[in-house]
């Protein structure tokens, strides 16, 4: 059967008016479901899972050759699902805690394990031997780990080993209401900011959090925002208490296995805006558990660095 050309014409116009009549219902479609705050998934959001598979190397900076712990299931999947390369950064060395690290890094990929006091020593013959043991000293102890050139080598460490994502302690809590973990994240925060500002645009910076009452209390957690949660499966948290496992001859809690029940599989991280470091208002009053959960923001972090004092030289804590 033979269609005539004016049928031919008007089956034509017929199509192009469902075709305009079907795209505009797709395009009110999907501007409705970004309206409610649907988003297109890509491989370029943003989140840390996504950066982590692709990333090549992280680095996790902590203040003592033992932190690594808190957020070994990430540091775990990373470098024994992923096969990336990991490097743990210590301020302090306590060479009791030497075979621990050694098998740590084993563990976790045969890591790079650098301990900046160990090294600043034997590189440098400088001696590292300031330690906060009170918030009225956080300032005075930042100053003097700045200028015995803590900062510097670890601007070095970054730049040579150029990782994809660094971690660092949350810089006004430290995960445990610790003013030794928060002073040497001061010094990391400022170690990032300085780097972005001299034109290092390799990587990405994120905080470990203690979002889990049950790790210090509740009064001893991070404070919000939280901007990932990395949920650990069955694999990963084997991950965590070999690591639990490894320091447990320091620490007994960590073998115990009613501990491990009331804690939760999961890691939290905040992803941190290089351009806010150190201008912020955080969410303290005074360096007190609790405060910074419960208070909203009063007092700018610098406003609580003032006092002068001295400190003990010997600390058994690594």
């Amino acid at each position: 059967m033979r269609i005539k050309g004016g049928s031919q014409v008007l089956i034509i116009i017929v199509i192009l008016v469902i075709s305009l009549f079907s795209a505009r219902y797709l395009l009110l479609f999907f501007q409705n479901r970004r309206k409610a705050g649907w988003k297109e998934p890509s491989p370029a959001n943003g989140t840390l899972l996504m950066e982590l598979k692709q990333a090549k190397t992280i680095m996790w900076v902590g203040t003592h050759a033992d932190d690594e712990l808190y957020t070994a299931g990430t540091l775990g999947y990373f470098t024994r699902d992923l096969c990336g390369q990991l490097v743990i950064v210590s301020l302090y060395y306590n060479p009791e805690f030497s075979d621990c690290n050694r098998r740590s890094a084993e563990f976790l990929g045969g890591a790079d394990y650098i301990r900046i006091q160990e090294k600043m020593y034997r590189e440098e013959g400088i001696r590292i031997s300031v330690r906060c043991h009170s918030w009225s000293q956080l300032n005075n102890i930042v100053k003097e780990l700045e200028e015995t050139g803590v900062k510097e080598y670890l601007k070095r460490l970054i730049v040579e080993y150029k990782p994809d994502i660094i971690f660092g302690f949350e810089s006004t809590n430290g995960f445990r209401h610790s003013c030794q973990h928060v002073s040497f994240a001061i010094i990391v925060d400022e170690a990032v900011k300085e780097l972005r500002e001299e034109g290092y645009t390799f990587f990405e910076y994120y905080y470990i959090l203690n979002r889990d009452p049950n790790w210090f209390g509740e009064k001893n957690m991070d404070p919000p925002p939280v901007t990932d949660v990395i949920n650990l499966d069955d694999k990963m948290w084997s991950y965590k208490l070999t690591l639990f496992d490894i320091y447990s001859e320091f620490y007994p809690q960590l073998g115990n296995s009613e501990f491990h029940q009331k804690l939760m599989h999961k890691e939290w991280f905040r992803k941190v805006s290089t351009a806010n470091i150190g201008s912020a208002a955080v969410y303290i009053h005074q360096f007190i558990p609790g405060a910074y959960a419960n208070r909203a923001a009063e007092k700018a972090l610098s406003n609580l660095r003032l006092k002068e004092c001295s400190y003990p030289q010997q600390d058994k804590r690594t």
